[in-house]
């Protein structure tokens, strides 16, 4: 039997899993802040800032790993992967292993070794495949998610406003600097923290919309009031 409406978890409560990440990424930026300082803080790859949208987005992949298996993995694989894809570029990734990375134009039109192309092609079509299932599968339930005002679909229309700032704070400083405008330390630090602070934004609504979706149901029989 259904359970009564009355019964049901309170529709605005924020998931557990998304609490418990967001406890954790502020932990991780506290424990850096006190240990290696600001500036670490906001430039190492294995502290602060940096470390938290790592973790957060790994936790993030488990959770989508767990729902695509409950709503069927062999159509939804390209949720939890997509998620996998963003972790590991918080890591990186594309510049591992080869000369110039494993996912740079440079490797397929430079001179490295056939079988390295061959690897980064594989790789390349692999991310253009999950990005494609993803906009299939998912440009409709958004949609009519962010008609419903459901709560998952919102916070991934976050993230992705919070990716797209994200993108476009990278590297503002050397342009301003190309084009004549010295930037003192004070407002280079200030763009690196909005970086930062917005790519771990991002991995947060990210979080937050795989959690309420694993929590709503959204998916084969997509329930989308939150």
């Amino acid at each position: 039997m259904a359970p009564a409406l009355s019964d049901r978890r309170p529709a605005r409560r924020l998931p557990g899993s998304f609490l418990a990440a967001l406890a954790v990424a502020c932990g991780i930026v506290a424990v850096s802040l006190i240990t290696v300082g600001l500036r670490q803080t906001l430039i190492s790859e294995t502290a602060g800032l940096e470390l938290a949208s790592a973790v957060t987005l790994w936790w993030a992949a488990v959770v989508a790993l767990v729902w695509a298996v409950r709503a069927g993995l062999a159509r939804f694989w390209a949720v939890p992967l997509g998620i996998v894809l963003l972790a590991l570029r918080e890591h990186d990734f594309q510049n591992w292993f080869f000369d110039p990375g494993l996912v740079r134009v440079d490797l397929l039109t430079g001179p490295a070794l056939l079988w390295q192309k061959a690897v980064g092609l594989a790789v390349l079509l692999l991310i253009l495949a999950t990005l494609i299932r993803l906009a299939w599968l998912g440009w409709r339930p958004m949609l009519a998610g962010l008609r419903a005002r459901a709560g998952w679909a919102w916070a991934l229309l976050t993230g992705i406003a919070l990716a797209a700032l994200s993108t476009q704070v990278d590297g503002l400083g050397g342009d301003l600097d190309r084009a004549g405008w010295a930037l003192g330390e004070t407002r280079r630090a200030a763009l690196l923290l909005a970086e930062e602070a917005a790519e771990l934004a991002f991995a947060l609504s990210v979080m937050l919309a795989t959690s309420l979706a694993r929590r709503t149901g959204a998916g084969p029989s997509p329930t989308f009031a939150t």
